[in-house]
């Protein structure tokens, strides 16, 4: 049987960014790509990253029989992170129960906290973010405009991509519910906790995540594996595709 590859998207999108690298691995693995609370098809508020985690734990145990792996974009990192911690902290109290464990995480150009601190420096400028914050309020569309432009480095081709993602942005409740979400994300505590293998990758020119980010995850949780790679930005998985997938299935086995 193949091994089932949870995949979760970013902000400003929905599952539809995966189709193409879904399509790839698909050969040897089971993608199975969902849209997030608030995103694509669902009907369900965002709420937020709490909440997601908890609905797609519901939803994975439900429809799959298997362990799974989990595959976190930006954002989607960042939920990947909960739901291993909601996931850890479960104490099923009925002996007959069979909650489907991850078998590892893959965090691509995310964050275990997305705004900076005095403790850490590597976050979004806290102004730059209130910023974005405001704009999502008051100039929704303008504010996207700007933001996907950050998506890709200057190396990139990536006008395709763009008008692409651009199609797929969600209401402007959503996009406001994450934001609130971002402000208050703090997972750095349970990185140490984090047992079970871990890939890490980024981009060395990310403009909304710093790799540094990775960096600080990789050193953080023990025996990860982390690779950035070269002239490119937040989206190596669709820009990189090739070697994405090489690296997923070195990864994954």
């Amino acid at each position: 049987m193949k091994k089932h590859l949870v995949m979760l998207h970013g902000f400003g999108c929905d599952s539809r960014i995966f189709n193409s690298i879904a399509s790839k691995l698909s050969k040897d693995y089971d993608p199975v790509i969902v849209d997030l609370p608030g995103h694509g098809q669902t009907k369900e508020k965002f709420g937020d990253f709490s909440f997601c985690a908890y609905t797609l734990l519901n939803v994975l145990d439900q429809f799959l029989n298997e362990p799974c792996h989990l595959l976190g974009w930006s954002m989607g990192g960042q939920i990947a992170l909960e739901m291993f911690k909601q996931k850890s902290s479960h104490k099923c109290q009925d002996e007959q129960c069979h909650h489907n464990p991850i078998e590892s995480l893959i965090l691509i150009s995310s964050t275990p906290k997305f705004v900076e601190s005095k403790d850490f420096r590597i976050g979004m400028n806290k102004a730059v973010f209130n910023k974005f914050k405001k704009g999502i309020k008051n100039d929704t569309s303008k504010t996207m405009d700007d933001f996907y432009g950050l998506i890709f480095s200057k190396e990139e081709d990536s006008s395709d991509h763009l008008n692409f993602i651009k199609s797929l942005v969600p209401s402007p409740q959503t996009l406001f519910d994450c934001m609130e979400s971002f402000e208050k994300f703090d997972e750095r505590n349970i990185l140490p906790g984090v047992s079970i293998p871990t890939l890490i990758i980024s981009g060395d020119k990310d403009g909304i995540i710093s790799p540094k980010a990775s960096m600080y995850m990789s050193q953080e949780i023990k025996g990860s594996v982390i690779k950035i790679f070269k002239d490119c930005g937040h989206a190596p998985f669709l820009i990189k595709e090739k070697e994405v997938v090489d690296e997923l299935s070195r990864f994954l086995g």
